[in-house]
């Protein structure tokens, strides 16, 4: 993949935290618009043209920080409201 591919799967935090399992309730886990690559994006297109049975499972984004030059894969996940609570 170059870098011209990872520019195609350029997002928000916000965009890459979409929870639509349920197919009707759409919510965010983030509002942020802090920039980074959509990593389920990433996945996508690199297994696009590979004999794979069960698509693997990937982290929702990579962002990069710009002040140090340094990557960090980011995982969001829905928490019960009561650790919701706990952590706000």
């Amino acid at each position: 993949m170059t870098e011209s591919d990872l520019s195609k799967c350029i997002s928000t935090l916000k965009e890459t935290s979409i929870d639509n399992h349920d197919g009707k309730n759409i919510k965010y886990l983030t509002q942020s618009t802090l920039g980074v690559i959509d990593f389920d994006d990433v996945k996508n297109d690199y297994i696009r043209n590979l004999a794979i049975s069960r698509p693997p499972s990937s982290n929702d984004a990579l962002f990069k920080d710009e002040s140090t030059d340094e990557y960090y894969f980011v995982e969001l996940r829905q928490v019960a409201s009561t650790q919701s609570k706990m952590l706000n």
